[in-house]
């Protein structure tokens, strides 16, 4: 046997086991995962797959398409998708939605950022950001002490306790709060009534509810609370985007803001909710939900012309707490045919139609003749003459009028806008005409969404439960106990 060249080949395998053992090494030093600087975490609230396939279809009919024109959110180069389930339902609700979006944990349902039980309260990644030194902002256009938001910077058992969730929003030291108001902001405690928005100001808010005094807010006024000029009287939640004038603040602008207040060195935590995308969906608006969208993904454009300057330092997350409505790109009437472009002739919201139905109705001592209604819905919702009417679709209308004044409608203990037997019938002849489908007035179990884009958007690449969510941020932004281990590993 020779010898020497059995020991030259061990001599070699040994070299070659010593080179791959230090190259893994130096390949372990290199995979440290990159530190994201800014973060925006966007939440479509109810905003399925199908919400935004259709937007996409409509902006393609109205254009005289049969193609998807590409919204914002669908350009991000990550598009997966997440499971929502809560610890005791399937079928989850926004509280318990959003605080598992908020905190990585499950929830029960109504539960603002609590464990389960509801006992124990649950940090929030907006809460440790904010620890860390980033400046935060929450945004939304529905109330700011609604389930979503609230579940990034309060702890209560019960959504429904919306005092209490608004004395805690200062609390929170968080700098920046926009969009709408705040719900029930009064109660009597301990024999005093105390207002949770004068609470605020005690705590050091600069509050304001117009646009110039917005622009002309500076960093100095920090830390601010921001609402558009009207809301909505029950709710105080910001105008449906259909019902806009020239007056309202859209979310575009507010985030504009947002990001010009809150940057600085060390960064900043950004949530952004479209809240109305959900409410239009439970009421199966198509037309509202779509101007919704639309104006959720407007927010998300501005978001990426920051990105578009710190690339390597930004990261962009788009979802849904929940699928709200069940929707669908096709209905049983219309087989395989899509007429989304008739939904451009609806010009209010369904409960705004309501509003100034009832206006009229008021004006008339109470009634309205069934030609007046046919008149409206024609003018509001393009039905009659831009859209042709059934001898069904008349029949519905008809029965909607004997229903609406015969018996008193008025029903003012919902969550949601009341909408009368008119505005409903019109509203769902429209939808059935254009080929949306709805399955459920409430939501549905199944996936939404996940588009991101940044540093280590690679990482959600795969079909993902929402508690995988904010574990993934923060360890990106290296924060908390999901940095500390990445920081092991790399060393």
């Amino acid at each position: 046997m020779n010898y020497k060249h059995q020991f030259s080949k061990v001599s070699l395998y040994f070299l070659l086991v010593v080179v791959l053992i230090f190259s893994g090494c130096a390949t372990q030093r290199n995979l440290k995962t990159p530190e994201v600087k800014y973060v925006f975490f966007f939440i479509g609230d109810g905003m399925g797959l199908a919400h935004a396939n259709a937007t996409e279809a409509y902006l393609g009919a109205t254009k005289g398409d049969t193609v998807l024109y590409k919204l914002n959110l669908s350009k991000l180069p990550v598009q997966s998708f997440a499971s929502t389930y809560a610890a005791n339902r399937y079928i989850t609700g926004s509280a318990a939605a959003g605080t598992a979006l908020a905190t990585g944990h499950k929830t029960s349902i109504n539960t603002i950022g609590m464990t389960a039980d509801k006992k124990t309260p649950l940090k929030t990644i907006a809460e440790k950001a904010h620890d860390a030194g980033f400046e935060v902002g929450i945004i939304s256009n529905v109330q700011l002490n609604h389930a979503t938001p609230a579940s990034f910077y309060a702890h209560r058992p019960e959504r429904g306790d919306y005092f209490e969730i608004a004395m805690q929003l200062p609390e929170s030291n968080f700098e920046f709060f926009g969009g709408g108001g705040i719900a029930k902001p009064i109660k009597e405690v301990d024999g005093t009534e105390v207002n949770a928005m004068e609470n605020l100001r005690t705590k050091g808010y600069t509050f304001t509810n117009n646009r110039a005094a917005m622009q002309k807010l500076k960093k100095s006024d920090l830390p601010v609370f921001v609402t558009s000029p009207i809301l909505e009287p029950g709710s105080r939640a910001n105008r449906y985007v259909l019902d806009y004038d020239s007056t309202d603040l859209s979310q575009e602008e507010v985030l504009d803001k947002a990001i010009k207040l809150l940057d600085n060195d060390k960064g900043f935590f950004i949530m952004l909710e479209g809240g109305k995308i959900d409410w239009a969906s439970h009421s199966n608006d198509g037309a509202t939900m779509i101007h919704e969208l639309l104006a959720f993904d407007e927010a998300i454009g501005r978001a990426l012309l920051f990105y578009e300057k710190h690339p390597d330092e930004t990261l962009i997350l788009v979802t849904a707490d929940h699928e709200t409505g069940g929707l669908s790109v096709g209905n049983r009437s219309k087989q395989y045919d899509l007429n989304l472009e008739l939904l451009q002739y609806q010009t209010v919201s369904a409960p705004m139609f309501s509003t100034i139905l009832k206006e009229k109705a008021r004006k008339n001592k109470g009634e309205i003749s069934k030609e007046e209604m046919y008149q409206m819905v024609n003018q509001y919702f393009g039905l009659g003459t831009r859209v042709s009417l059934t001898v069904n679709d008349k029949k519905q209308l008809d029965q909607a009028w004997e229903k609406t004044f015969s018996i008193e409608a008025a029903d003012e203990s919902g969550l949601y806008d009341d909408m009368d037997e008119i505005s409903t019938s019109a509203m769902n002849i429209l939808n059935k005409k254009a080929g949306l489908g709805w399955t459920s007035g409430s939501h549905s179990g199944i996936p939404v969404p996940v588009r991101v884009i940044g540093p280590g958007k690679e990482l959600f690449g795969t079909y993902l439960d929402n508690t995988d969510l904010t574990p993934l941020i923060l360890q990106l932004m290296q924060i908390g106990e999901e940095a500390e281990t990445e920081k092991s590993t790399n060393k």
